[in-house]
């Protein structure tokens, strides 16, 4: 075979690989194709919790009452932070129409309010880590991935230089 630069594309390296090789090859492309779908995800899904979250602490400190801003978000908000006054009030309210509190009854309240809250914070957490895991896995595994797949094709590269007595 000559030595031509085209024998040295990435494309012409690649089809000259070995089986093994261009498995580990196109299982890393597709990791990190899936790793950048889920950064960019991650990216835009946050990037419109922040935003949503400086619009509510906006209203939150323009002096408007709790109750005028949680109705503003009307009755299924699809941001977190709206979801979790709207509970926090819902159980405020439900604890005060009982009548006065005793300082038990206070703290059982708070409770209430603080578990509604917990419900919520759990749900929205789990939906923002949602990829993170798998984007953890391949970040951890694709070095040793990459390295097998360089060892392997090296150690047919000897075999390939033995065979050839050169």
């Amino acid at each position: 075979m000559d030595v031509t630069p085209e024998n040295f594309s990435a494309v012409a390296i690649f089809l000259r690989a070995d089986w093994v090789v261009k498995v580990v090859m196109i299982g890393l492309a597709l990791a990190s194709l899936w790793s950048w779908g889920v950064i960019i995800d991650k990216l835009i899904r946050f990037g419109g919790l922040n935003r949503e979250a400086d619009r509510f602490e906006d209203q939150v400190s323009s002096g408007q009452s709790l109750e005028d801003v949680a109705a503003a978000a009307g009755d299924k908000p699809r941001h977190p932070l709206p979801r979790m006054l709207k509970s926090a009030l819902h159980e405020w309210r439900d604890g005060r129409h009982k009548g006065p509190m005793t300082d038990t009854q206070a703290a059982l309240l708070i409770q209430r309010v603080d578990r509604a809250l917990d419900s919520v914070i759990s749900r929205e957490s789990a939906k923002a880590e949602d990829g993170l895991g798998s984007l953890a896995i391949i970040a951890t595994a694709s070095p040793f991935v990459g390295l097998f797949g360089t060892v392997w094709g090296i150690m047919n590269s000897f075999i390939g230089i033995s065979k050839s007595q050169t």
